[in-house]
């Protein structure tokens, strides 16, 4: 399975048929066929959409109720386990109550259980919500959809913006926690499952991250043992009998890790990069791709400015010419590196911010954290009537998300705070167009046993790529026979790099850059037509600031972001 959706009248009442027809009317839009599943009875409305993807059912029914899942749980660990026997497995436990097993689970997903006699809905994500779940909650109706664009079309709900949460957008490019640019419209937590029973929607976390145990007395070389063998068996686990395999291969660590250890499993990797000319990206994938014995297919791209990896792989994918024997079975199944840089490389944080934290200087460090990340919005040009300190928003939004924290040693805060939320909507332009490009990512970085050992080592073992080093170490030698990018300020590549090759990460690599007179007139546009913009800013000095942009005078890149974000949500009323 791959998108579902509902609606539940929490009065009771019959749920119109104008209501089913809409939502059912906006996912058909969407993946452009009818839908594969729906279910439709008195109060209650559910629909899904089965990309094939898996080539097996996520759904059981039965004539008591019906579980259905996107994404797969990885639950059972068997040689021959499947997604299907999770999905019975998960069927069969919440006839009895709430399913134990789902704190056994280590995958990517989300899904739904209904009971008919009962009319208990349970709805739930994956330890880290990776696979998001979207709800909206007001006067009387709960509606449910893993695309969060499918609301935005929804013509009878309160799309009431929340500033807070565009603020937020506009400084991360997401909201933080449950937020969304919408007031009404919250994201699952990691780990959260919510019961909808009698009129009310009640929450329970059933993983949580700030319970995992510091590894204080085991060896270095045996954590780095326990992580390798750990991302091996998240590799298997998601391979099943697939014995060829399409895979995404960059110039650096993280699909070279998930390559490396898919190698031993398969026959045939095909790998695909998508870079500059001239570039460390494109060059050391091709040299790597070499020592891997896979089948390299480089695209070259003008520029790479957060592109949507999944529809450029699926429109390669669309034309590419493979004899059969070397055709993956699950041609709709692409490996990748994702989550490896901030679960595994530690990146955002340094030694001063962790030395900050861990002397309590908790705000010191939060600020110190923020700046180093380019992170913030333009506070002087919000208006106060919004926020009596503008200033402070972003920092009380990250101070917020770690309140809850208490049982995590202060110096490992951070690292959670962006396991949580970076790392949990890093893949939300994946899964809003899934129906559009129908590619399901593998992902061993996101493996939760894998996140687990991770944030059990001690953090300042594991900065700038330190801990990663190990475990990186004890791959296949062919694996460190040729150049790797590394992040500016974390461990260098110990062989040499070729002088004349841009870094993906020097200033301007990947920026789309709009002519400043382009971004000015936007904006004075903007202000001018929007009077439901004007009330969250100060009229005269962005308008002032953006002659200063259009001039040439004095650039306002981070203002331009802010206006462009609040152009996106607050709609003109």
């Amino acid at each position: 399975m791959t998108i579902f959706a509902g609606i539940i009248e929490l009065t009771t009442n019959e749920l119109s048929l104008n209501a089913r027809t809409a939502l059912k009317a906006i996912m058909e839009e969407d993946i452009q066929q009818k839908c594969s599943f729906e279910y439709a009875h008195d109060n209650v409305y559910c629909i899904n959409f089965d990309s094939g993807a898996y080539q097996a059912p996520a759904i059981q029914q039965c004539n008591e109720g019906f579980t259905l899942v996107v994404g797969d749980p990885i639950i059972s660990q068997g040689i021959s386990r499947s997604r299907t026997i999770d999905v019975m497995d998960l069927h069969s436990e919440f006839k009895h109550g709430v399913p134990k097993s789902l704190a056994k689970a280590r995958g990517v997903f989300s899904g739904i259980h209904f009971n008919y006699a009962s009319n208990k809905c349970y709805l739930f994500t994956d330890k880290l919500g990776l696979r998001p779940v979207y709800y909206y909650q007001k006067s009387g109706l709960f509606i449910f959809s893993s695309v969060f664009s499918y609301f935005e079309k929804i013509p009878f709900i309160d799309l009431e913006e929340d500033f807070i949460g565009i603020c937020e957008t506009a400084s991360f490019t997401y909201p933080l926690g449950i937020k969304t640019t919408y007031k009404n419209i919250k994201l699952f937590r990691a780990g959260e499952m919510l019961t909808v029973e009698n009129e009310q929607v009640l929450s329970d976390i059933y993983w949580d991250w700030t319970s995992i145990a510091a590894a204080q007395d085991k060896a270095e070389s045996d954590l780095h043992q326990q992580a390798f063998d750990t991302f091996d068996d998240a590799i298997r686990l998601r391979l099943g009998d697939e014995k060829n395999v399409f895979a995404f291969l960059s110039g650096g660590l993280d699909s070279r890790c998930v390559t490396a250890g898919l190698k031993s499993h398969v026959d045939t990797i095909h790998t695909f990069n998508f870079s500059k000319e001239q570039s460390q990206d494109s060059e050391f994938a091709s040299l790597y791709s070499q020592h891997l014995q896979s089948n390299h297919h480089e695209i070259r791209v003008k520029k790479l400015y957060y592109p949507n990896w999944s529809q450029l792989i699926s429109e390669q994918l669309a034309n590419i010419d493979l004899i059969k024997p070397d055709l993956p079975k699950y041609p709709q199944k692409v490996w990748s590196g994702d989550g490896g840089s901030v679960g595994a490389g530690f990146v955002y944080l340094d030694d001063e911010i962790i030395n900050q934290l861990e002397l309590g200087l908790v705000d010191k460090a939060i600020e110190n954290f923020l700046k180093k990340n380019k992170t913030g919005i333009p506070f002087a040009f919000i208006s106060k009537s919004q926020c009596n300190n503008p200033r402070t928003i972003i920092h009380e939004s990250v101070i917020s998300e770690i309140a809850g924290m208490d049982r995590v040693p202060t110096e490992k805060k951070l690292y959670l705070f962006l396991l949580l939320n970076d790392q949990r909507r890093h893949l939300v332009t994946h899964f809003e167009t899934i129906a559009q490009h129908r590619i399901e990512l593998m992902l061993p970085f996101f493996d939760s046993d894998f996140l687990a050992t991770m944030l059990s080592i001690p953090i300042k073992k594991a900065l700038n790529h330190r801990f990663y080093m190990g475990w990186f170490n004890l791959f296949p030698e062919f694996v460190r026979m040729c150049p790797w990018q590394t992040y500016p300020g974390h461990l260098k590549c110990p062989l040499e790099i070729p002088a004349n090759l841009s870094l993906q990460w020097e200033s301007g690599q990947n920026i789309n850059i709009h002519k400043n007179n382009d971004d000015a007139n936007f904006i004075i546009h903007l202000i001018l037509n929007n009077p439901s913009v004007r009330r969250y800013i100060s009229t005269p000095l962005v308008l002032f600031a953006m002659y200063l942009h259009k001039l040439n005078l004095r650039p306002y890149p981070h203002l331009v972001k802010f206006m462009k974000t609040l152009s996106k949500y607050i709609k003109n009323s």
